[in-house]
C-alpha cells in the first residue's frame, strides 16, 4: 500500500510543477501564414502555420487565434484557432463576417467584422454572440483587459471602451492627439495604440488619463502608414512594420527601441505575444 501511494505521489509531483508553455512572438503575414519567434528574437519560423489570409492575432495559455476575412465554410470569414504548437488547425472555428481583429481573455474570444458590432464567444467556440457590443465601428482594431473591451473608431481621434459585465460603452473614452489610432494593445496599467501617420506609439492610463501621444517616437520614418500590429507583455512592447518586413521592440518604459528586432519575409500585419496576455 505504501509503495502504491509513493508511486502516485511521484507521478503527481511533476504534474503539479509542470513549467508553463514557452512564450513566443507571433505575427500574421499577408502571403498566408503565421510566423513566430522566441522572445529573444531567435528561432524564427516564417511559416509556423500555413493559412489562407490571416489578419488579427491573439494568444492565450493554450491556443493561437486569428481573424481571416476570406475563410470559413462560405468563404465570408471566420475566426481560426490552433494549438500553441501549431497543431489542430481549425480555420473555421467561429463564423464571422469579414473579421479583421481578434482578442482573447480568460473566458472569451472577441472580434470585430463587417458588422458594426463586437462579437464574442466562449473559448470553446460555443455561445456565439455576433453583436455582444453594439453599435461599434466596422473592422475596428480591438484589445481586451480584465474588465473592459477597447476598440478604435475608424478615421476619428477616439478610442472607445465598454464594460464587459454591463456592456455600458463610452465611445469617447480617449481622445487621441494627432492622426487616428490604428493597432491597439492593453496591459495591467496602460492602453497603447499606434499612430502610423506620425510613426509613433502612444499610451494612456487604463482610466483614460495621462495621454502620451509620443510615448515611443519615430518607430519608422515619419509619414509611413505601416505600423499595423501591436502587442505587449510584462517586459516589452512590440510592433510590426509591414513596409520594411520587420518587427520592432522596446522596453515597457519606452527605452531600448530596436526597429529591427525580427526580420520577417512578407508584410507582417497582426501581432501577438504569449502564451498569456501579460
Amino acid at each position: 500500500m505504501r509503495k502504491a501511494l509513493a508511486l502516485v505521489a511521484a507521478l503527481l509531483v511533476p504534474l503539479a510543477f509542470a513549467p508553463p508553455a514557452e512564450a513566443f512572438v507571433y505575427w500574421s503575414a499577408f502571403d498566408g501564414a503565421i510566423g513566430r519567434a522566441k522572445l529573444n528574437g531567435k528561432a524564427v519560423d516564417h511559416r509556423f502555420i500555413d493559412l489562407r489570409s490571416p489578419a488579427g492575432l491573439a494568444v492565450d495559455d493554450t491556443s493561437v487565434y486569428w481573424a481571416d476575412p476570406y475563410s470559413g465554410e462560405d468563404a465570408t470569414g471566420a475566426i481560426g484557432r490552433a494549438k500553441l504548437n501549431g497543431t489542430e488547425v481549425n480555420e473555421s472555428f467561429i463564423d464571422a463576417n469579414e473579421p479583421g481583429s481578434v482578442a482573447v481573455d480568460d473566458a472569451h474570444v472577441y472580434w470585430t467584422s463587417k458588422k458594426p458590432a463586437i462579437g464574442r464567444a466562449n473559448l470553446d467556440g460555443t455561445e456565439v454572440d455576433q453583436e455582444f457590443i453594439k453599435p461599434a465601428q466596422r473592422h475596428a482594431r480591438l484589445a481586451v483587459s480584465d474588465t473592459h473591451v477597447y476598440w478604435t473608431r475608424g478615421s476619428t481621434n477616439w478610442i472607445a471602451r465598454a464594460n464587459l459585465n454591463t456592456k455600458r460603452a463610452d465611445r469617447r473614452f480617449i481622445k487621441t492627439q494627432g492622426e487616428f489610432p490604428a493597432a491597439l494593445a492593453v496591459d495591467d496599467r496602460y492602453v497603447y495604440w499606434t499612430v502610423p501617420g506620425y510613426s509613433q506609439i502612444a499610451r494612456a492610463k487604463l482610466n483614460g488619463t495621462r495621454v502620451n501621444p509620443r510615448f515611443i517616437d519615430r518607430v519608422d520614418r515619419p509619414g509611413a502608414a505601416n505600423i499595423n500590429g501591436l502587442a505587449v507583455n510584462a517586459r516589452h512592447i512590440y510592433w510590426t512594420n509591414s513596409e520594411k518586413n520587420r518587427i520592432g521592440r522596446a522596453k515597457l518604459d519606452g527605452t531600448g527601441k530596436d526597429r529591427n528586432f525580427i526580420r520577417t519575409k512578407r508584410w507582417p500585419g497582426g501581432l501577438a505575444v504569449g502564451p498569456g496576455r501579460r
